[in-house]
Order: structure tokens, then C-alpha cells, then sequence
């Protein structure tokens, strides 16, 4: 299993659209990325992962700001 990932990894790791993890993206809480690769940005699986966990589903209704 690789230990990094991109966006569309996040997404299947969190079980989300691509939408929802650009609004993820902006939360204070959401994992930074680790650096890029070819120009993307890429994360530790291990820390979206536990960043899921521990966050989601979020609570439904407007979104509270960090």
C-alpha cells in the first residue's frame, strides 16, 4: 500500500466526492500535504485516514468555522 496519496485517493480513502474533499481541504483539522509530485499535492494515507476517523461524517447543516 503506498504511503502517499493524491487527491483522488483521498477520496476513495474517505469515501467522498471529490467536492467534499476540496471543502475537507480547507478545514484547519484536515492533514497539510506532505509536499507534491508532479505538481499535485499528496498525503499520508496513514493521516487522512486517522483525520476520517476521528472527523467524519460531518454534522449535517451549515458548516462550522475552525
Amino acid at each position: 500500500m503506498l504511503d502517499l496519496i493524491g487527491t483522488t485517493e483521498v477520496c476513495e480513502v474517505l469515501g467522498v466526492s471529490r467536492r467534499s474533499v476540496f471543502r475537507y481541504m480547507k478545514r484547519r483539522d484536515f492533514p497539510k500535504p506532505v509536499g507534491k509530485v508532479s505538481g499535485r499535492r499528496v498525503w499520508r494515507r496513514r493521516e487522512v485516514e486517522r483525520w476520517g476517523k476521528r472527523t467524519l461524517p460531518l454534522p449535517k447543516g451549515r458548516p462550522v468555522e475552525d
